[in-house]
């Protein structure tokens, strides 16, 4: 059984999460958010950002990839390192998913688990929600940092 770790506020109760994110999909209200989640369990790291255009309409950016990634560049591909990457908008009580393509473009990673940092570019197509083409998608985190892992 893995033993998640989630890092949303230190012993002393300030943030111990930071960092941005930024993308841009194809037609899609350009994304800026603030990393609210960064953690790790046995196996994978989790990197969540979100952005409140309005009480009722947010943006979210997800990452999941490798515990023990090797730092560099890695295709989006079915079997590779980098498991998951979305894209969400949310509209009430609406969400829309915008799950990135597999084998359409690359996700560069440097990881530093030790350190608890972490800073991600990409270059993907994400799947249009209602169906159509695929949407071109380039984005950052950046300056990731406070990252809860189980102790070795």
């Amino acid at each position: 059984m893995d033993t998640i770790f989630f890092a949303k506020k230190s012993i002393s109760g300030q943030n111990a999460v930071d960092g941005a994110a930024r993308a841009l999909i194809d037609n899609i209200y350009p994304f800026a958010g603030k990393v609210a989640e960064f953690w790790s369990n046995t196996n994978e790291v989790t990197v969540w950002a979100s952005q409140d255009l309005s009480s009722k309409e947010s943006r979210a950016l997800v990452c999941k990839f490798d515990a023990d990634i090797v730092n560099g560049d890695h295709p989006y591909a079915t079997d590779g390192p980098v498991r998951y990457m979305h894209y969400y908008v949310f509209k009430g009580p609406q969400m829309t998913p915008h799950p990135a393509v597999r084998d359409s473009g690359f996700v560069n990673v440097t990881f530093n688990k030790s350190e608890g940092t972490l800073e991600l570019r990409f270059s993907l197509k994400f799947q249009s929600n209602p169906p159509g083409p695929d949407l071109d998608g380039n984005g950052t985190f950046e300056n990731v940092r406070g990252l809860e892992h189980p102790p070795t």
